[in-house]
């Protein structure tokens, strides 16, 4: 018998390896606009090379095993997790979602445990700019607050058991029946990159108390590069698989997100590099008085006492945030009320209040958005078939109903065809 010869896998030209930003721009991309966290940007980047080549291959005949390429990422406050996917998914030009895990669990809050894990594909395929699926892959869902099921209450136990077997059967990969476009597709999850983010203020101190350590020193840091050994990436750095499954964690969703990135909390001069980024923070301060045709002067001498004030607040990134606006608040309120215009506000160092300069607007008042007129009439073809109102949303006709939200007329617009019936 002839041996039959070895399947290729055809060059798609749109799909292909080569088309896809390198390694080294991604590498080049997160270099400079994320600041520090060197071992999450290098993994990060591996994981979504092989993503994309994952979800290449499944968009042809193959036996080719699936290879794990989901992450779980741990970090403190404003340390960079969400920024890092977020800059990565704009680089391979991928829609991103970041449904937070909260509010899939019982007892999570405001609408809790209402939603099924399907719904976090849901919110990716709305975020598709095309009528049709497309063929490679789809995009990247990263699932905040993954904190919450190393909170060991009684209470939502069996919650968070099932929840983490559902988010694992679907990053594992699992057949999708799923509206697309008004009609049902069926599609591989493995074309969705799937990201777990969690809060390793949380997970530390309940994985302290479990080892019982008193970090006497006697184990070894984590390796870094030059220049950051200001750096604390906290006792996430150390944490084994059974550490996880004693915080909470089961196994079988560690299992599906094989790769681990811990990023480490921002030194104040990592805080004073994001000052200096362009499209930092204080840049997106000075876009809203320009709004108001004001301009914002920030010496570059008062980006140390900025770095070094939210430092101080211990919440990374975010800090720099906190303290503009608690600097700049008052300005803002003075430019909306003041009967003479402001031209100028001028930030020489922390030691002073800003200083303002009256005059006639420097740059163009950027006129406000008018507000979207949208229309809430029903075309007369819904009021009578729905006279007592909307109903739940329909996903089609004969659907069965939503318990989650109301219909709009796009939902609705399958109702209004001469070919529908009502069930």
């Amino acid at each position: 018998m002839n041996p039959q010869p070895a399947a290729t896998i055809p060059d798609s030209g749109v799909f292909a390896p080569s088309s896809f930003p390198t390694a080294s721009r991604l590498v080049d991309v997160l270099g400079r606009r994320i600041v520090s966290q060197d071992e999450a940007k290098a993994t990060l980047t591996v994981a979504l090379l092989w993503f994309l080549e994952q979800a290449r291959l499944l968009s042809f005949p193959t036996n080719s095993p699936p290879a794990g390429r989901n992450v779980f990422l741990s970090g403190p406050t404003g340390c960079g997790k969400t920024t890092l996917v977020r800059e990565a998914a704009q680089v391979l030009d991928l829609p991103l979602v970041q449904p937070d895990l909260s509010e899939y669990l019982v007892g999570g809050g405001h609408d809790s445990g209402t939603k099924n894990v399907n719904d976090m594909v849901s919110l990716l395929l709305r975020e598709i700019k095309s009528n049709t699926l497309p063929p490679g892959p789809l995009g990247i869902v990263l699932i905040e607050g993954a904190e919450h099921l190393a909170m060991n209450e009684r209470e939502t136990a069996a919650s968070k058991e099932r929840l983490q077997m559902a988010i694992a059967r679907l990053a594992d990969g699992k057949r999708l029946n799923l509206v697309f476009g008004g009609k049902l597709v069926t599609f591989d999850s493995q074309k969705i990159l799937f990201l777990l983010s969690a809060n390793s203020e949380v997970l530390e101190p309940i994985i302290k108390k479990r080892r019982g350590a008193t970090d006497l020193g006697f184990r070894p840091g984590p390796v870094r590069h030059h220049g950051a050994q200001e750096a604390d990436s906290g006792d996430m750095a150390f944490a084994t698989t059974e550490d996880l499954v004693e915080s909470g964690f089961s196994r079988s969703v560690l299992t599906a997100f094989p790769i681990r990135a811990s990023l480490h909390r921002l030194t104040e001069s990592d805080l004073l590099r994001i000052c200096q980024l362009q499209d930092s923070p204080i840049d997106v301060f000075r876009q809203t008085f320009a709004a108001f045709g004001v301009v914002l002067d920030i010496d570059s001498r008062a980006l140390p006492g900025i770095a070094k004030a939210a430092a101080s607040h211990g919440i990374g990134g975010k800090g720099i945030g906190l303290v503009l606006h608690q600097l700049l608040d008052p300005v803002m309120m003075i430019i909306a009320t003041a009967t003479i215009s402001v031209q100028k506000v001028i930030l020489r160092s922390l030691d002073h209040a800003p200083e303002i300069v009256h005059g006639p607007p420097s740059l163009a008042i950027r006129p406000p958005c008018p507000a979207t007129s949208v229309s809430h009439e029903l075309p007369e073809t819904l009021r009578s078939l729905f006279p007592n109102g909307l109903p739940r949303r329909p996903a089609r006709p004969n659907a069965s109903q939503s318990a989650t939200r109301w219909a709009t007329r796009k939902d609705l617009s399958a109702w209004l065809t001469p070919n529908s019936t009502l069930k």
